[in-house]
């Protein structure tokens, strides 16, 4: 897994990749999120998605797989 975090004036950008599903429970109760709002990641087909929260917005922007031969 890899976490990248980028501090703005206004708010704090958490890139995260290749998170598990165990990884996610751990970054949902660091970042006091719904856990069942991040699951969607684990979803290698889901489409972009954007939740206003009352204090988090949050993102899937994109989502790759390899492509299996």
């Amino acid at each position: 897994m890899i976490i990248k975090e980028k501090e703005f004036e206004s708010f704090t950008w958490i890139d995260i990749e290749n998170a598990n599903k165990k990884e996610l429970e751990v970054i949902a109760s660091k970042y006091n999120l719904n856990y069942f709002l991040i699951k969607d990641t684990l979803d290698i087909g889901h489409l972009p998605k954007y939740e206003q929260l009352h204090k988090h917005d949050f993102f899937i922007l994109g989502h790759t797989h390899p492509i299996l031969i």
